[in-house]
């Protein structure tokens, strides 16, 4: 086999993320299998990279480990600000990176501060 093609083969590629997750959560195969709900075989061909990873145990492996699709699938590691944006689409991005700015700079005695006044100012919406 040449090892070569092996490293490059988006299943391998795939695979060794998945195998990499696992070993950090410390787990077994067996235990990761049993969280996800699926046969210990066919995740051991998971991670030897002969099976092809279905978007149902994709999505679990994802919310298991607390990664992305973009991860799993392509390497990409994705900063907290990006899952903020992705968390809060309502908010335009200039009132949102602003507010951010503003939070991530701040002392926690501030935040608590900005907090009460969004209380606040939420008590006085909704009278």
């Amino acid at each position: 086999m040449n090892i070569k093609h092996t490293l490059n083969d988006p299943k391998h590629v795939i695979a060794s993320r998945i195998c990499n997750l696992r070993t950090q959560a410390n787990l077994t195969q067996e235990k990761m299998a049993e969280a996800l709900g699926i046969a210990l075989s066919y995740y051991s061909m998971l991670e030897r990279g002969e099976r092809a990873l279905s978007l149902s145990v994709a999505e679990k492996l994802c919310l298991y480990h607390g990664v992305t699709y973009d991860y799993l699938y392509l390497g990409k590691k994705r900063s907290d600000l990006d899952l903020i944006h992705d968390a809060t689409p309502q908010i335009n991005y200039t009132n949102r990176d602003a507010l951010l700015n503003l939070i991530l700079n701040s002392t926690e005695e501030d935040c608590e501060r900005y907090w009460a006044l969004v209380k606040a100012a939420l008590a006085f919406r909704d009278k």
